[in-house]
Formats: C-alpha cells, structure tokens, sequence
C-alpha cells in the first residue's frame, strides 16, 4: 500500500467514513425507494454482528486446506504459503486490482435504487465502523500474534466487514437482490484464513461496479 493511500485508510478509519467517496463517484438519481432510519440500521447491525466470530480470526493463518478450496467458498482459491508473501499481498492494494472499489460503487448504486439516496450507504458504513473499532484493542492483539502487519491487516479486515456489512444490508432492504463478495469473504475470516488478494485469469480487468462480482473471473489468495 503506497504511503498516501495508506494515510488515507488510517484516516478513514479514524473519521468512520471509509465509504464517503462513494457518493462523490456515483452520483445518479435513482427511484425512489424504502426510508431508513437510525433504528432500522441499528436492528440490522444487531443481526450482522452475530455472522462475526472474532474469536476464530487468524487462528488457521498459514495453514488453508488446499484439498477443500473447491467446496467451502465460491472463489477459485490459491494458498498463500510464506508469511512473508502474505504480508506483501495485505499491503499492496493494487493486488485487489480494482474489485473492492468497484464493488462498493456498485453498492452505492444498489443503496441508491433501494432507497432513493445512495448516499444512505454512509450511514450504514458509519454505523458498523463504530462497532468494529470499538473492537480495535482486541482485533490488533490478534494480529500481532499472527505476526503478520498490525495496520495494514487491520485496515484489511475493516474493508471486508464494511462491504459485508453493507452487503448484507442492501440484502435485507430488497428481497431481490444478492450481493456477497464480502460475505464469502468474511467467512474466510470466520473461518480462520485471511484472504490476502485478488488476480483476474485474464490480462483484460472486468469492470464490476456496474454489475454483480464474477467469482469465475480470477483467484483468490488465502493464507
């Protein structure tokens, strides 16, 4: 992660807002849709938080069963062997080529139709950022056991839990839609793994912030 995109996670993080740029890149009208409140967003993450079992964070790292990669997850998923490879897969964000960006753009325009404001989806990102860092002592503690780095795998894991967040969210709101990249992602983590990066077949890279994530269209890196 290059030095300024790192000061801008850690900022983000600090001011709950990692979702603010959203809004800035999307900024179409959609239909009018469902009205939130605070209530409604504070009963949805009360149902999320019980899809988080910090307890099993990092506890396998280093150790995925390559044997059951086909059956578990929907990604098609490569093991990260060597710490050190991890650590340099965490860091660099270029790695994830665009997917989670793009994703969250798509779920701007999701929140958008949804509920007629898609800059609502910052709310529900301030929302479940106040509850994960209220977590932050715990989390970083369990990183620095895994002795992978203690910042950027904290960043990492905030970016997965907001987009699963957000995700199972905008399920909820509309009964027709099912996004969940984040989601599987998270159960890596529940799991024990850290999903560490993203690399498409192809030298052509898929554009998803208009359409669905397409698991078939790269690997997955796991360690």
């Amino acid at each position: 992660m290059s030095s300024a995109k790192r000061s801008q996670a850690k900022h983000a993080i600090k001011e709950d807002d990692l979702v603010s740029n959203i809004s800035r890149t999307l900024g179409k009208k959609g239909k009018k849709g469902k009205k939130m409140n605070k209530e409604t967003i504070t009963s949805i993450l009360n149902e999320f938080q019980g899809n988080l079992y910090f307890d099993n964070w990092l506890r396998k790292i280093g150790d995925f069963p390559e044997e059951q990669r086909k059956q578990l997850y929907p990604f098609s998923c490569k093991k990260i062997v060597d710490l050190k490879d991890a650590k340099k897969w965490i860091a660099d964000d270029e790695l994830w080529e665009g997917v989670q960006s793009a994703s969250n753009n798509y779920l701007f325009n999701l929140f958008q139709n949804a509920t007629g404001k898609g800059a609502m989806v910052n709310e529900f990102g301030q929302c479940i950022a106040k509850f994960f860092h209220s977590h932050e002592s715990l989390l970083k503690e369990k990183i620095k056991e895994s002795k992978l780095k203690t910042e950027d795998t904290y960043i990492a894991l905030y970016s997965i839990v907001l987009g699963a967040f957000l995700e199972y969210s905008i399920n909820k709101m509309d009964e027709n839609i099912k996004v969940d990249l984040n989601l599987n992602l998270l159960k890596i983590i529940n799991d024990g793994y850290m999903p560490c990066g993203w690399s498409f077949k192809s030298e052509d890279i898929i554009e998803f912030s208009e359409r669905p994530f397409d698991y078939s269209a790269g690997y997955l890196y796991i360690y």
